[in-house]
């Protein structure tokens, strides 16, 4: 079976979906491994950034956690959303999902990704990130359906913390470091996600 799969383009393709459907579900990363590949890149390694890892196919570019985009992790990825900055005064963004068009055959999530950043001038500083406003209509364990999904943990590859109740309003993340990506997501295809956020730095003590 194992040789039959790695021959197999397709079904190779195809386990690689299921894998990514299974990481949007339930936050296990699963990292592909092929052992004619080992060493490939041993010395011709990309600089990658925000803990990526090596393109095991192609040296050239990194595997970017989630959040992360570009060749070497360090661009916010091209799906909607933006960069904004912090200031030390609460700024507030909010993002709203369409649900898909009737009958729409929809196996992935829509997704917006934001990158709320310190200044560059400023120094020693961390994000503070509250939730403000979040429907209820889409509340289930691990939030699967729809949901935000905040980075905060010093950890880059780990999945971030997921929101998608009412209850969450309130919450109040603080980053570890002066980059924090979050991620709107939904796989509704009848209802809108729409969510409330306010975010600024704050100065860490010495």
């Amino acid at each position: 079976m194992k040789n039959s799969l790695s021959s197999d383009e397709k079904a190779r393709a195809a386990f690689r979906k299921a894998a990514k459907l299974w990481r949007d579900d339930t936050c296990i990363d699963i990292d592909e491994y092929d052992p004619t590949k080992t060493g490939t890149c041993a010395n011709n390694k990309p600089a990658c950034q925000n803990d990526g890892f090596a393109h095991p196919r192609d040296c050239s570019k990194c595997i970017c956690p989630s959040g992360y985009g570009g060749p070497l992790c360090n661009k916010k990825p091209s799906s909607c959303g933006a960069e904004v900055e912090a200031s030390s005064d609460w700024q507030s963004f909010e993002n709203t999902l369409a649900a898909g068009d009737a009958g729409e055959e929809r196996d992935e999530y829509k997704r917006c990704t934001y990158w709320i950043k310190v200044p560059d001038n400023v120094s020693n500083a961390k994000i503070e990130v509250t939730i403000v406003e979040l429907p209820d209509k889409f509340f289930k364990d691990g939030c699967i359906y729809a949901g935000v999904e905040i980075k905060a943990h010093p950890d880059k590859r780990r999945t971030g913390y997921r929101f998608c109740s009412q209850k969450d309003v309130g919450t109040v993340l603080s980053s570890n470091s002066s980059l924090v990506p979050v991620i709107t997501y939904s796989a509704s295809r009848t209802d809108a996600f729409s969510t409330k956020l306010e975010y600024r730095y704050t100065l860490e003590e010495n």
